[in-house]
This record gives structure tokens, sequence and C-alpha cells, in this order.
């Protein structure tokens, strides 16, 4: 996996993109650095190698040179087109969330927002670093000295706000090779959905390969589970169908004050969205925008608190650490996860006597994610009027 791509023109300053590919293949390792004309094998499509790779990036260095806004026949300047490559892969970099590196290479004046265009405009506020062609050998040294460092680890500044703080987190993962129009089209539903759901004061941090939304404390995790991601999946199931297929992503949803004490909410969040059952799910899932996995203290709180709301009989769980937890895997649109098997079926709780199953009455025979049951039951448990009651222990309200 690359950690860091060089961005350069192939007619402005080439020799200097070519010395720091090889000074930092000297120091970390061929792999873990990306240079197109290096990296990418004769004969290959370089497309999906290009994409691919920057996605999975750490860092993405941009050498530039006196030639960098230079303009073709025709008076354009290259910078200035869409099509134009070196504008692109900063243009997905920052919109991923990648730390972007200017490197300035001589008598180059410092990056302007207003000569810019809007999309890489963000280059300009960018930390630079400055190599003078009479003093590279000097500067050079420096430079790959701290690529290597943001290539071992990502600095702390750029992970995003603190994990620990109250509020509701959505973390949004999508499909390596992560695609240019993919983070777009994913930006462009979020947007919509947060309008939709009449919700402000959201803040989105954006990785290589996902999108992770923190929402204030005061809006309630209830009103998050069923108008903001409901909201994301009507946006993105109504979005046209490119030609590669549908955009689709796994999503989860945890709260601050129901996480693990082993590890913070995000932590947590990407490590259950990496499992391989949310991942068949989201194969088999064809007609969901998205596939929710949820922590079983937020399906535990939230989720079977709310069953007029959120329905837990959608919900099936899925074992965890060798099986001593869980979390609940949802499609929206199915009655249950595709690709799950339905956990085996629990004894029926006694009734309010203390003494063999409760009576159907007018309830009759349902079925949930636990199999056959009788009586109000939900996700297995028992509704008590506005409370989900596991035996004698009273839910959330």
């Amino acid at each position: 996996m690359p950690d860091v791509f060089i961005n350069y023109r192939s007619d402005d300053e080439a020799a200097v993109a070519v010395l720091i590919d090889e000074k930092l293949c000297a120091t970390i390792g061929p792999k873990r650095v990306f240079r197109d004309n290096r990296s990418i094998e004769l004969g290959r499509d370089y497309r999906p190698e290009l994409w691919g790779s920057l996605a999975k990036s750490v860092v993405l260095v941009v050498v530039i040179g006196k030639r960098w806004l230079a303009r073709d026949r025709r008076g354009r300047r290259r910078i200035d087109q869409p099509e134009d490559f070196v504008r692109r892969e900063i243009a997905a970099a920052l919109s991923m969330g990648i730390p972007v590196v200017p490197v300035l290479v001589g008598e180059v004046p410092v990056l302007r927002a207003e000569n810019l265009p809007d999309d890489i405009a963000e280059l300009a506020h960018r930390q630079y670093r400055w190599l003078s062609t009479r003093g590279i050998q000097r500067d050079l040294p420096l430079l790959i000295e701290e690529l290597a460092t943001l290539a071992r680890g990502e600095p702390a500044a750029a992970a995003g706000p603190a994990t620990g703080r109250d509020g509701t987190v959505l973390m949004l993962r999508l499909e390596p090779p992560v695609r240019e129009w993919q983070v777009a089209a994913l930006h462009q539903a979020i947007d919509r959905a947060t309008a939709d759901a009449e919700m402000s004061d959201i803040e989105t941090v954006t990785r290589p390969t996902r999108l992770t939304l923190f929402v204030p404390a005061a809006v309630p995790p209830i009103r998050v589970l069923s108008r903001l991601v409901g909201a994301l999946e009507t946006a993105l199931t109504d979005q046209p169908v490119p030609e590669s297929g549908p955009l689709r992503v796994r999503a989860g949803l945890h709260h601050s004050t129901m996480r693990s004490g082993r590890t913070d909410v995000c932590d947590e969040l990407a490590y259950l969205l990496d499992l391989p059952a949310v991942a068949k799910v989201r194969r088999r899932a064809t007609k969901a925008g998205l596939v929710l996995v949820l922590p079983d203290a937020f399906y535990d709180g939230v989720v079977r608190a709310h069953p007029l709301v959120a329905d837990p009989s959608t919900y099936l769980p899925v074992p965890i650490a060798g099986g001593r937890e869980r979390c609940w895997v949802h499609a929206p649109g199915y009655p249950s996860p595709p690709g799950l098997r339905s956990a085996p079926d629990v004894p029926s709780p006694p009734d309010s006597a203390g003494g063999g199953p409760a009576p159907a009455g007018n309830h009759g025979v349902q079925f949930n994610n636990h199999g056959p049951v009788h009586g109000p039951q939900v996700g297995g448990d028992w509704v008590n009027g506005n409370k989900v009651v596991r035996g004698d222990e009273a839910g959330y309200r």
C-alpha cells in the first residue's frame, strides 16, 4: 500500500519528482511510494492504479516549479482544465482529507487561492516546503525525513475532532479502490440528507476510505438513526446510476456515552465496518443504499427503546470478540439482512406472574430475529408500555 503519492507535471521539475521518489524509496521502501511512471506496470490500465493508490495514501506531495501554471498552445492554463490530471489528483486528495504538501522548487512564488480553481484553492493554505535549486542537497534530506515521518503514522492534527466528546458518530465506509466520483457523490448525498433531516452543526471528517459525521449531543440518537440515516439512504438510492455501478456504502452508528471501555467510538466503528459479515450483507443487499451496523449498546439503548420508530426485528446479531460480544446489522428495505442467519430460538420469557409462556391474546404469533415468539415482544424482549423490559430489568425510554 503506498503511503506517499507524488503529484507532478512531466514538463515541470520532473527530475525533482524522480529525486524525491528515489530518496523516499531508499528510506521507507518502494512499495510505500507512488510515482506513476515507476509504479504502474507497462500495458496496465493506469486509471484504477492511479485512483486506487491515491485513495490509500497517507500524504500527497505536489511538486511545483515555474511551469506548473504554464499555458498550452491555445493560451489556456492547464490547471484550469477539468481534465488536467495534476488538478484532479489534488482535488481528490483534498476531498478525501488526505494531507497535501506543496513542494516549491526554485524561485516559485507562494500559491494564492485566487489564482487556483475553486476545487483546489485550499492548496494555497497548506503548509509548504521550499527546495532551493542551489541548496537542494541541503533541503532535500529534511523534506524526506518529514515525509517519512508522515508515512509512518498520521499526525494528530489530521485525525479530526476528538472522539471522546459527547454526541453521535455516523461513519460511512467506501469500498476500495475509491474513485473520485464516489467521494463527490457521497458528499452530495450527505449534504442532501442533512438538509432533509433539518440538522446543522454537523462536522464531517474525510479520510481515504471513509467519512465520519459528528452530530452534536443535543440531537437525540434516535433522531439521528431515523432522520439522518433514513435521509441518507434515500439520497443514495435516488442518485443516478453510473456505468460503473451504484454507490453503496457501509454505515456505522454509535454514541459517545455508549462506547466500550477498551476503545473510542471511531475505532470501534471502524472495526465493525470491516467485519466480513457486514461486507457480505452489503454485497447482497443490492436494493439498499447502505448497510447499517450498530454496537450492542446502541442497539440495546436506542433501537429496542423505540420499537415504533426503529423496528428491532429487522436487525440480526453478528458475534464479535470470539463470540463474547455482538453487534447488529440492518439493511434498509429488507425484512432481515440478506446473507445472515437468524439467531437460534430462545425460550419464551415468563408471564407477569412468573410462570409459563405469556398468552398470545390479540397479538398472535410474531416473528423476530430470535425466531417465533408469543405476545408483545420486540427483538426477543418484552414491551411494557413505552419501555423494553428484559425480565425484571427496565430498558431505556
